[in-house]
C-alpha cells in the first residue's frame, strides 16, 4: 500500500516534486528496483536525487556546449570551411531534386561523405574535402548532417513538385483567392 503525503495548498513546483516522491516511493518498495527506501529518505530530507553518490545534472549543465566552460570560443582545428559546405549543400539539392526529399539514412550520409572524401572535382569545380582518414570522414558527415536540412529546402523551392500536405494548401489558397475576387466583383 502507498503512503499518501498530505501537503496541503501545491504550486506547480510542489506537484512535481510530490510525484516525484511517490514515484520514488514506489520504487523503493518494488523489490526489482535498484533504488532503494535510503534514496527516498535523502530526498523527502534534502529534495534531491543523489544515486550511488552521484545526483542528477541540472538541464543547465546537460545542454551547455563543451568548450564553453569560462565563455569564449571553442578551439577546434577542425573545421569545415565555409565554401565545402555551400559544395555539400549543391550536391546534397541536386541528389533530393533526382531521389526525392527522403532525408538520408546513417548509410546514405557515410556513403556520401566517403564519396566526397575522394573527389577531387565535382562538376567543373576543383574540391578538397581533405582525405579519407577517418576524422575527416567523421567531420564531412558532421557537415552533411549539418546541411540536410537547408538542401532539402532548397530543393523543394525549386522542384515544384507538392506534397500532398502542400497541394491541400495551395488549393484552399487559390481556392480563397478565388471566392474573395468573386464577392469584390459583386460588391
Amino acid at each position: 500500500m502507498v503512503e499518501k503525503i498530505n501537503t496541503g495548498p501545491k504550486t506547480i513546483g510542489e506537484a512535481s516534486k510530490l510525484a516525484l516522491a511517490d514515484m520514488l516511493l514506489r520504487a523503493a518498495k518494488n523489490p526489482k528496483s535498484e533504488i532503494t527506501m535510503d534514496d527516498y529518505n535523502n530526498y523527502m530530507k534534502t529534495g534531491q536525487l543523489n544515486f550511488a553518490g552521484g545526483g542528477m545534472a541540472s538541464m543547465d549543465d546537460m545542454t551547455k556546449p563543451l568548450g564553453y566552460e569560462n565563455g569564449g570560443p571553442v578551439e577546434s582545428s577542425k573545421n569545415i570551411s565555409d565554401e565545402n559546405l555551400n559544395t555539400i549543400e549543391t550536391v546534397l539539392t541536386d541528389l533530393y531534386k533526382r531521389r526525392g526529399r527522403e532525408v538520408l539514412d546513417d548509410d546514405q550520409v557515410t556513403r556520401i561523405a566517403l564519396a566526397l572524401a575522394k573527389a577531387t572535382s565535382i562538376g567543373d569545380k576543383e574540391v578538397d574535402f581533405g582525405g579519407s582518414s577517418e576524422d575527416n570522414i567523421n567531420l564531412l558527415i558532421d557537415g552533411i548532417n549539418m546541411m540536410q536540412g537547408s538542401a532539402l529546402e532548397k530543393a523543394k523551392a525549386s522542384d515544384n513538385i507538392l506534397t500532398a500536405e502542400e497541394a491541400k494548401d495551395s488549393t484552399k489558397n487559390f481556392i480563397e483567392r478565388g471566392m474573395n475576387k468573386l464577392g469584390r466583383m459583386f460588391n
